[in-house]
């Protein structure tokens, strides 16, 4: 039997065995009523007994040994993950940003985390056309923005007005920016403009992290600004203030009330708010370049910002910057408290999360990382941030489709985004169905009240709510709380056409559903299972068509939970609340992961998209939600999934960035092509360009490929592979010329990692 890794003297570096069965990967990993592999269990017992290690380190998060069958809390003697890590001190360098999943690590592996930085964030920036692009607007926001208000829509137009449209269709920007009926040109123009500020503007990760090392300078200047816009601890953020310096009141229109409501509106094209908006960010950088990165006076600094001060409120921001720098510039204890753990020392503890949500309080790294009190959530400023996404997905909706209200609309809980964001998610459960937390002496919440419907305003929604295994074990207290919630709305005394909880459960009760079950939900796996296996599926090509992905998510999906339902099935219920929803929610919590980054996202909102739209016969949008900088955004799966490609896959800026770091590079380039096919197998969301400019940016491009293959062949193969099997599976429409090639460059990778020829 051989097992993966390399000896150097008296340390043993290993590759963690692949676990799973063809066909059901996951099976071996969360069936109970399996074993791990003979390879799988040999390389824990060879380190341990033969190697004779005297401590073992796992690096990097999703390991799979804290995973395996057994119970969720004080491991037994007949449970896998004690039988396999034994009495051996297990070190975890695990991201700080996850305490989520570390803590697992900590109550079923044993183990001791020493918390790592994330990769450090950049700017997206323009490249090649999208440049040119933004340069042809400037020109027009400078020379062609003046005419007149009474002008017609139809006046002819510039050669530059032209040559933008040109641009346009090249870039396939159709979808983004497509001319409203009646609009000035200038207006469209400035929503072009704007569209390529966020772009330019969005933040991406486009490095990964070495163990003890800083970010580079410039990084660390986009992350501390970032960090210091937002409102904190009731105090205005550093947006907020230089808004308050900047803005001009006039008595025309409406103006912006804060700097999030500046950033929405500079978003949607306002001219006036989009110059604004660049004037305050332009002084955000150069207060946190000079106030924090050069140490000038505050007073100073603030004077010639904004011609005057706010006294301690720029004080505390430069404070608070100049903490985070000094954290930041010193990554070193990654790997002192390593070896002083593995010294037998004493490795301190600290909290996990989310740099810019939570500042300094999570630097600096190297510590042991803790989670939340999951008794205090969704704390004051989450729910206040989930009322207002759900008050935006109504409004949504109310865009979308007119007049009336969702009756149902499914929300995503992972435990990682619930600890991050301190709850938010939970509050837009409670924000939809009206509700609130009511707490005790102590701070803690008890329970969830209902907001009599003379103070809501409008009916009850109804929500469906999609947990994750993490959720599941982490917040059970909350799960039970929020079951009791939904009971209490539907023995509420109220019309149904203003409680769709009410409406729903007495439908399912007429069909013949007992009252205990149709009050379900709260659907996750069945107790002591994780994940869909939807994203398995796909990534192991195991699925025929998209039917057999939903009723693979519903199977996985269909146990209730909180109260009295105890994980039991509930099928029936399930799919009769499938039927009802109108659309589906997440948040996307940080910069690190997005849509494109990871499998778990269509794995969940994705496939739940896919079964509420079989169940419902209808189409069903799908919302995600950004909070992690100053503006609360809501966006569709579409805009998010173009915006991602253009700022990540298909810049030069990320994927160089990526190259720079060799094999590991070139795999997280490979797995972006799985990714893609994901969101195509369950939403078919993702447009022909974006396969077109993937294959011709990384296969088709000779120089390209080479370079991917040299760093990582299984990576180049697993990106033609997929291409090819988007086009078998109907999902990319390509000429049969780059099919023919794309064959011909996979037949002799093939070759080549088997070593023919």
């Amino acid at each position: 039997m051989r097992l993966g890794g390399l000896q150097l003297g008296n340390v043993y570096i290993g590759v963690q065995p692949m676990i799973g069965m063809p066909g059901d990967p996951m099976r071996l990993l969360f069936d109970k009523a399996n074993t791990p592999h003979h390879q799988y269990a040999l390389f824990y017992k060879w380190i341990s007994r033969s190697f004779g290690a005297h401590a073992i380190i796992h690096m990097g998060m999703h390991g799979t040994s804290e995973w395996m069958p057994g119970v969720q809390l004080g491991m037994t003697d007949e449970c896998w993950p004690d039988v396999l890590l034994g009495e051996l001190p297990n070190f975890y360098v695990y991201p700080i940003n996850n305490p989520a999943e570390a803590n697992i690590a900590k109550r079923r592996g044993y183990a001791t985390i020493v918390g790592h930085a994330i990769p450090p964030y950049g700017r997206a920036g323009l490249y090649k056309e999208l440049q040119a692009l933004k340069d042809l607007l400037e020109e027009l926001r400078t020379t062609h923005t003046a005419a007149p208000a009474d002008a017609s829509p139809d006046a002819a137009e510039s050669p530059v007005a032209e040559a933008m449209q040109q641009k346009l269709a090249l870039l396939n920007m159709d979808a983004e920016l497509k001319r409203r009926e009646g609009e000035r040109f200038a207006d469209f123009a400035a929503r072009a403009y704007a569209y390529l500020r966020e772009l330019e503007q969005t933040m991406i990760t486009d490095s990964l992290h070495v163990l003890g090392s800083a970010a580079p300078i410039e990084q660390q200047l986009t992350l501390v600004t970032e960090t210091l816009k937002p409102p904190r601890n009731g105090q205005p953020g550093l947006g907020d203030l230089f808004y308050a310096a900047y803005r001009v009141p006039h008595t025309e229109g409406q103006q912006p009330a804060g700097y999030a409501e500046l950033l929405a509106a500079a978003r949607h094209g306002d001219p006036t708010a989009l110059a604004l908006r660049e004037q305050v960010d332009a002084a955000c950088i150069a207060f946190v370049q000079r106030a924090v990165f050069n140490g000038e006076s505050v007073d100073r600094v603030t004077t010639a910002l904004a011609q005057h001060h706010h006294g301690d409120l720029f004080s505390n921001l430069a404070r608070e910057g100049r903490n985070m720098l000094a954290a930041l510039r010193d990554n070193t204890q990654e790997l002192d408290f390593l070896l002083q753990g593995l010294n037998g020392g004493y490795i301190q503890a600290g909290p996990g999360g989310d740099i810019i949500r939570d500042g300094s309080a999570v630097l600096p790294t190297g510590r042991n990382i803790h989670s939340l009190d999951p008794w205090r959530i969704p704390s004051d400023s989450a729910f206040a941030r989930g009322v207002q996404v759900a008050e935006s997905l109504l409004a949504a909706h109310h865009a979308e489709h007119g007049d009336g209200y969702p009756e149902t609309i499914a929300q995503v809980l992972w435990g990682l985004d619930a600890i991050k964001t301190r709850g938010e998610a939970i509050g837009v459960v409670l924000g939809l169905i009206g509700a609130r937390p009511v707490k005790d002496g102590q701070g803690k919440i008890g329970r969830y009240s209902l907001i009599p419907l003379a103070e809501l305003g409008r009916p009850r929604i109804d929500v469906l709510m999609t947990a994750s295994g993490i959720f599941r074990d982490t917040f059970a207290g909350t799960i039970d709380m929020l079951d009791r919630l939904v009971r209490e709305a539907a023995e509420a005394d109220e019309p149904e056409h203003l409680n769709f909880i009410r409406k729903h459960v007495c439908a399912v009760i007429a069909e013949g559903t007992p009252p205990e079950a149709a009050t379900a939900r709260i659907f996750t796996q069945a107790a002591g299972t994780y994940g869909t296996d939807v994203d398995e599926a796909i990534e192991g090509g195991a699925w025929e068509d998209r039917q057999e992905l939903e009723d693979l998510f519903v199977k996985r999906n269909s146990y209730a939970f909180g109260g009295k339902h105890n994980g039991l099935a509930r099928p029936e219920v399930l799919k009769s609340l499938l039927g009802t929803v109108e659309r589906v929610a997440q948040e996307i919590d940080s910069v690190e992961y997005g849509l494109t980054d990871m499998q778990h996202y269509y794995g969940y909102s994705g496939a739940l998209k896919a079964a509420a739209e079989r169940a419902g016969g209808r189409s069903v949008p799908l919302s995600f939600i950004e909070t992690y900088t100053a503006e609360t955004k809501v966006q569709s799966l579409e805009q998010t999934l173009r915006v991602e490609y253009r700022t990540k896959l298909l810049n030069p800026k990320w994927y160089e960035g990526m190259l720079k770091h060799g094999h590991t590079g070139a795999a997280e380039i490979g797995n972006r092509f799985t990714y893609m096919l994901g969101w195509s197998a369950t939403t078919n969301a993702v447009d022909n360009w974006v396969y077109d400019q993937a294959a011709a940016t990384f296969v088709l491009d000779e120089h390209m490929r080479r370079r991917l293959e040299e760093a990582n062949p299984e990576a180049t193969r697993n990106a033609i592979g997929r291409l090819l099997e988007a086009s078998s599976r109907g999902l990319w429409q390509a000429d049969e010329d780059t099919l023919e090639r794309l064959r011909e460059l996979h037949a002799d990778l093939e070759d080549q990692l088997e070593g023919v020829g």
